[in-house]
């Protein structure tokens, strides 16, 4: 039997999306022949994320699901029936479950998958997808496919057609190495892209990381350790909808705006918007894949997401015994930040509180910001340009948003999420090293 405490945080998870007439789905690992287990990993990761991206469904997190399959002891490896799936599927308390199986002959991969209702056990939906390419050209326009048609009212059959060929050679070629698509090359001239705002000039240096107060609420933020960072540039604003748009050529955003902050982004977007941008301005791209892990060259001198390190480093005006970003009590808080006492539930324009002291705005709330780093705790030894732990299944989060309490907006507070998550709550802002 499941454990209550599992049962009533998968309850809690789940029964709040009944508010927006969304279907709680889970979805399993496709079963993999003639690819390897981890690209069909990362292909239904890539399928939760345009799953979410319908906004028909609620997807249960897949950190979830393996906590929930490792307690049942389910094998779903040799579980071919339905009525494993069913099973799994009532103790997870979702409605449908979406399987299925990825196969390559030759060149040419086919998708294949079906979606169960809980209820019934009758198979609601299916879909189809075969097209001939590598897997990397193949994560996005193949798993978007497929999730438009598990998300139709009606079951279209799916054609791959030299439409669909043409667009995704439009959007970009990606390594056959990759299985992630993270940096198509997008054939527009530099020039249709305009500077992503103004990028501030950070000074490196020496300071204490983390919090040095007492109380077991910080208990993530600390030890207090030395840090020291090199120079670099952070954009003096988050990135907004219009970049976002201009760069990736779509706006996820829930709160639309050109220049309120590009929202709904997950970690993978905000990695694959920063080689785009790279190389639309002639830079050097910062991060590539290598054996299924994004990796970053921090020699290159394109954008990227700022370390943990660098973001808190910058909030805190260049290391400063601060806590707001830019203020030194809570009570100026407000000047500086969006947060739930004064957003109105809402994201806001960016630049429209106060600067920092560095003249960065918006490090405290209005949207947590993405960094780098997988989440982990703090070690006491000193470091020189951390960049997180090796391993870890979470990216840190940072800032705080407008929907967070004064609490959460501190420049010391650390969160993290599931990197393929998007929400309402999370953007990002970029830096260049010097």
């Amino acid at each position: 039997m499941l454990t209550r405490n599992i049962r009533t945080l998968v309850i809690a998870l789940l029964s709040f999306s009944s508010l927006f007439a969304q279907t709680q789905i889970a979805v399993v690992d496709f079963e993999a022949l003639g690819v390897s287990v981890d690209e069909s990993r990362a292909l239904t990761n890539r399928l939760m994320i345009e799953l979410h991206r319908t906004n028909k469904f609620i997807v249960l997190e897949r950190e979830m699901l393996d906590k929930i399959i490792d307690e049942q002891k389910f094998q779903l490896s040799g579980c071919t029936a339905d009525q494993c799936l069913i099973e799994l599927g009532q103790i997870a308390n979702v409605q449908q479950i979406v399987a299925g199986s990825v196969s390559k002959m030759g060149a040419v991969f086919t998708i294949t998958s079906r979606m169960i209702s809980i209820e019934s056990g009758e198979v609601v939906k299916t879909g189809i997808f075969d097209y001939e390419g590598n897997i990397g050209e193949l994560m996005k326009l193949g798993m978007g496919n497929i999730a438009a048609q598990l998300a139709s009212d009606s079951i279209p059959k799916s054609e791959t057609n030299q439409a669909d060929v043409e667009e995704i050679g439009r959007m970009g070629k990606v390594s056959a190495q990759l299985t992630l698509d993270l940096i198509p090359k997008a054939e527009t001239d530099q020039g249709d892209v305009e500077e992503v705002g103004s990028m501030i000039k950070v000074s490196g240096g020496t300071f204490i990381m983390g919090n040095t107060e007492r109380g077991f609420f910080n208990s993530f933020e600390k030890p207090a350790h030395n840090v020291t960072v090199e120079g670099f540039y952070i954009s003096k604003y988050e990135v907004t909808q219009e970049s976002y748009t201009k760069v990736m050529e779509n706006n996820p955003s829930k709160f639309e705006g050109n220049n309120k902050p590009a929202e709904s982004v997950s970690w993978f977007d905000a990695i694959e918007y920063c080689n785009r941008l790279s190389s639309r301005k002639g830079f050097n791209e910062c991060y590539s894949m290598e054996e299924n892990n994004v990796v970053c060259d921090w020699s290159a001198n394109g954008y990227r997401l700022p370390t943990e390190a660098e973001w808190e480093f910058a909030a805190r005006n260049g290391g400063e015994e601060i806590d707001i970003g830019g203020a030194d009590n809570k009570n100026s808080l407000g000047r500086y930040a969006w947060y739930k006492s004064n957003s109105d539930s809402n994201t806001h324009p960016v630049g429209t509180k106060e600067p920092n002291g560095l003249g960065v705005y918006d490090m405290s709330g209005n949207v947590w910001e993405w960094c780098w780093d997988r989440s982990g705790n703090y070690d006491s030894m000193s470091l020189t340009n951390p960049v997180g732990p090796i391993l870890g299944k979470y990216r840190i989060i940072r800032g705080g948003s407008w929907s967070n309490t004064s609490s959460n907006v501190r420049c010391l507070y650390r969160s993290n999420g599931q990197p393929y998550f998007n929400r309402s709550n999370i953007g990002f802002r970029i830096i260049r090293k010097l």
